[in-house]
């Protein structure tokens, strides 16, 4: 990312903990900028702490894996009824919150204490994250593997098979 305008030299990326520790850190000017998701950015970008530089989602490839449920191998292999059980509630969760935008409004302005005009946007952009059926594509997680090699951020020698990786086998 630093590379192709010529800023290796002056730019570092750090491992930095979680949301709540990588907030506090750009809060604090610990660091000076922050790639996150935009919920846990947005009472700062609406506060005026942070400005939106830059919208990756609209230079990555189109097809992609967004809200992904994930699981420890041990439990996939042990309990493969309790994890199907597992996707369907998430799907129907999901769907849920699709279908009942002054409900999940009201919510996220008590859970997180957002505004409306924030809630409103969140929402939005859950509904536009969601799957109706929670398919994920082979060529999405491929995709994301691809960038996580190409940047740099995971070396390609490390990232796992897409066998390893992908399944849709749950959700039928």
């Amino acid at each position: 990312m630093a590379k192709a305008p010529g800023l290796e030299k002056e730019v570092r990326f750090v491992g930095a903990g979680g949301s709540r520790q990588i907030i506090a850190m750009l809060k604090a000017g610990s660091v000076d900028a922050i790639i996150r998701g935009g919920f846990s950015m947005k009472i700062l970008k609406y506060q005026g702490v942070v400005r939106e530089l830059i919208r990756i989602d609209k230079y990555r490839p189109k097809e992609w894996t967004e809200h992904i449920t994930f699981a420890h191998r041990d439990l996939i292999r042990d309990k493969p009824k309790l994890v199907r059980g597992l996707v369907r509630g998430v799907i129907q969760a999901c769907n849920f919150i699709r279908n009942n935008r002054t409900w999940t409004i009201k919510k996220l302005k008590k859970h997180n204490r957002y505004t409306d005009e924030i809630a409103k946007e969140a929402y939005a952009q859950l509904k536009k994250g969601f799957t109706t059926d929670g398919r994920i594509t082979k060529k999405g997680v491929q995709n994301v593997m691809n960038f996580l090699a190409k940047e740099k951020l995971v070396p390609e020698s490390k990232l796992p098979r897409l066998e390893d990786v992908y399944t849709n086998q749950f959700l039928s």
